[in-house]
């Protein structure tokens, strides 16, 4: 996690202008991560109380 947010200010700092790269490498994935992470949760709901 610590790279993804060291990635993120660093392409923030050098003014980072296609969209397109933005949302196909991070939009995209933090869907991904957030969709099968709530399917997991629906098959094994005590993953998370642990």
């Amino acid at each position: 996690m610590r790279a993804f947010i060291y990635q993120i200010g660093l392409n923030w700092k050098l003014n980072l202008r296609s969209k397109e790269l933005l949302v196909h490498y991070y939009v995209v994935p933090l869907v991904f991560y957030l969709f099968i992470g709530g399917v997991l949760y629906r098959f094994c709901p005590m993953l998370i109380k642990r």
